[in-house]
């Protein structure tokens, strides 16, 4: 009881009090009724550019596949809730991003709109959540534009209530990506919408998404909340409201078309950096492939608005470059058609961590263009062990202490305790390149605050020829605070550092091969062990892409017996989508030493 008190009071002291204040008033009352006038008024005309397409959602009326499930109605029992999918499921129903879908014509999406409407009174979850009807009022905004045939005054009444509900609903108790779409409805429902409340709305999101935008993207263009996934729509985000912008020429939508302009440049430059050679982004955080738009699509978009003057590809990275993205926490080097990226990010926004994985110091690696070591990704948000494993430190290529987690995570979205970035850095040598970092964490089961155990890694990587010809990583771990010496030499903690392959990758163990050294020769040496069990092929289809070699843990203060060094194949499970688990391998080796100890392992490239 005295460990979950603290849980919760970790996790809320890193709350900012207007979230605490609006958390109690969205619990405390009821929903506000919000009644919309008997006459809307006509809507304004607006020229915009198509926004981002959505194909694939609708494959037929009354069809829908979100998530890799797919859903089949009819008009009579068409279910807005449907029991038997998951509540992202829902919510993806609820979006109506398929009115982007060029399945369906537009007749189609109108009867869907209507359809939801008579189906969806004030109030009903999931579809008058905010986020939710926060997404629907900007597509519905989008395709009334491109198809003002369809406007009816049903459609427009509804578009109208809705907006006035969210202004009252909206989400400032969660803040982040969630209270920034709230805005982003808002200021399209107040160009869309003439008179009075359209006039308010505009007024109001003309300055709090452009206070927004300056609190969520980070100096070098990252979205604060570390999640590449996150990044990629918000960026969407950014484009779509220099899209409206670009309507009009008063102040206000002038001045918001140069500040989105400059930070869509940014977020695009970011995303360069970081996109993975197979165009897909990393999957550290809360990150998945198909959820949001790719780098191609929106640097086509970016170059449809004008926002950029050079068409999709046009700048393209050299034969070898260094990422050391400080404030996303991301660092790593790119070399033609290889790339190791490793994510040393602070948790953050601090009152705001639900996309946060126990990922510190875990990374991917690619060759000719193929990923080998990946991170486990997410397939969904419902709690449960799938979540809380996905979220967990033994799910990434990280060192993992005593079976504690890096950071204390727990529930679906929420994080106690947090570990703590000491600093990171990505710099080039006579050989390559050297990446790095170190954080304090792991937390026992105690209701301290401070963690116990520091972790500092470094991978050397060597360049030659253009490409990625191997690496060594070597990991530190020590304890934050040193045991009395009795103590010290009875405390034996159980280390496990994990690699995790490809789904496409084959292991195979390299026979133990004839040595005549003593095992204790080579303890001394401090040479790669070739035992059996220690080394490593790795194949792809059949062709032998690399070898990787365990090195046994060199300590002067233990004697060989005290050491226990066991490398392991272990099932494991990759997450590449949503609704996505496909099972893969994981090299583990797990270590049993007194404090300060290392572990070692080599990747070369064959």
């Amino acid at each position: 009881m005295i460990q979950r008190v603290a849980r919760i009071f970790y996790t809320l002291c890193y709350l900012r009090l207007s979230q605490i204040f609006f958390y109690a008033l969205r619990r405390g009352l009821p929903p506000r009724e919000v009644s919309g006038p008997d006459d809307v008024p006509a809507i304004n005309n607006l020229s915009l550019v198509s926004p981002l397409p959505m194909p694939d959602l609708t494959p037929s009326l009354w069809c829908f596949c979100f998530l890799n499930s797919e859903r089949t109605f009819d008009a009579v029992s068409m279910n807005w809730r449907p029991a038997d999918q998951t509540r992202l499921w829902q919510y993806n129903l609820h979006y109506f991003d398929y009115l982007r879908a060029p399945e369906l014509n537009a007749v189609e999406k109108q009867q869907l709109i209507e359809h939801w409407i008579a189906n969806n009174p004030l109030n009903c979850a999931p579809g008058w959540e905010p986020f939710t009807t926060s997404l629907r009022i900007v597509n519905w905004i989008f395709f009334l534009l491109q198809n003002p045939a369809q406007v009816t005054d049903t459609i427009s009444k509804s578009l109208y209530h809705q907006t006035l509900w969210l202004e009252r609903h909206d989400e400032r108790h969660i803040l982040a990506n969630h209270y920034f779409e709230n805005l982003k409805a808002l200021f399209f429902a107040g160009c869309f919408f003439p008179g009075n409340d359209g006039h308010r709305w505009r007024r109001r999101s003309c300055k709090e998404i452009s206070e927004q935008l300056k609190e969520q993207q980070l100096a070098h263009g990252g979205h604060y909340e570390r999640s590449p996934q996150y990044h990629c729509l918000m960026l969407e985000n950014y484009l779509d409201i220099f899209n409206l912008a670009s309507s009009g020429t008063d102040r206000d939508l002038v001045k918001l078309k140069e500040e989105f302009g400059a930070e869509s440049r940014a977020a695009l430059d970011w995303l360069r950096k970081i996109v993975m050679p197979d165009g897909n982004i990393p999957l550290f955080n809360d990150s998945a492939f198909g959820v949001a738009p790719s780098l191609e699509t929106l640097e086509s978009y970016a170059h449809q608005l004008g926002v950029v003057s050079f068409a999709p590809g046009g700048q393209q990275s050299g034969d070898s470059q260094l990422v050391a993205l400080e404030e996303s926490g991301l660092y790593g080097v790119r070399c033609r058609q290889d790339m190791l990226l490793m994510d040393c990010g602070a948790i953050g926004p601090d009152y705001q961590p639900g996309h946060t994985h126990c990922d510190m110091l875990s990374f991917e690696l690619m060759f000719d263009g193929e990923r080998i070591i990946v991170d486990t990704g997410v397939s969904g948000y419902e709690p449960g062990p799938e979540r809380e494993h996905e979220r967990s430190t033994a799910a990434h290529n990280t060192v993992q202490i005593d079976e504690l987690e890096q950071s204390e995570i727990w529930g679906a979205f929420r994080v106690g305790r947090r570990a703590r970035k000491l600093g990171a850095r990505a710099e080039r040598n006579a050989d390559g390149a050297v990446i790095a970092g170190s954080f304090d964490g792991f937390f026992g089961d105690g209701v301290w605050h401070l963690p116990s155990f520091r972790h500092e890694r470094q991978i050397h990587v060597a360049l030659s020829e253009g490409c990625i010809r191997g690496l060594e990583v070597i990991d530190n771990l020590q304890p934050l605070f040193p045991l009395t010496r009795s103590r010290e030499r009875t405390s034996i903690h159980t280390l496990q550092s994990r690699i995790h392959l490809h789904p496409n990758m084959s292991v195979v163990p390299i026979a133990a091969r004839k040595n005549t050294e003593t095992r204790a020769d080579k303890y001394a040496k401090g040479d790669i062990a070739r035992e059996a069990g220690s080394a490593f092929e790795l194949y792809r289809a059949g062709d032998l892409i690399a070898e990787l070699r365990v090195a046994f843990p060199v300590n002067t203060e233990l004697e060989i017996g005290e050491r226990d060094l066991q490398v392991a194949i272990e099932p494991s499970v990759y997450c590449p989508q949503f609704g996505m688990r496909l099972q893969n391998h994981c090299i583990t080796l797990n270590l049993r030493s007194r404090l300060p100890a290392t572990l070692s392992y080599v990747i070369e490239r064959r």
